[in-house]
């Protein structure tokens, strides 16, 4: 606890440049709590892949875990898309989308799945538990 207390002040000392007035002057919005809770989940998910329910190979259980996502946002996207139309996607922005998705989406989970299953659970020796 006391590492993780020490990255996040080194974080905040970062981030505000030493500068507690700025630290002060911080407000939050909707969007950063989203993120929070989005990052907890994302926390809450690392913890417990190593005691998936299923057998899945780390790819497909990405797919699965993406696909139950998307579906759990179609009714807020139908909602957004009624109230403020269909946004216009041009050909570069297809194509970044695809990018992200691919590199970034698959490539980053990958290389994050295979760390997670080539690493030691946590035990009596780790304190992190």
């Amino acid at each position: 606890m006391a590492g993780i207390a020490c990255a996040f002040t080194g974080i905040a000392v970062a981030t505000f440049r030493g500068d507690l007035a700025a630290l002060l002057r911080l407000e939050f919005n909707p969007g950063d709590a989203l993120m929070f809770f989005a990052i907890l989940a994302w926390a809450g998910y690392t913890a417990l892949l190593r005691h998936r329910p299923v057998a899945l190979p780390p790819l497909l259980l990405l797919w699965a875990v993406a696909a139950g996502g998307a579906l759990g946002m179609a009714p807020l996207m139908l909602l957004e898309w009624s109230s403020l139309g269909v946004p216009h996607l041009g050909v570069r922005a297809v194509w970044g989308m695809l990018f992200l998705g691919l590199v970034a989406g698959v490539g980053a989970y990958g290389a994050f799945a295979r760390v997670v299953s080539r690493s030691a659970p946590p035990g009596p020796a780790c304190p992190c538990t």
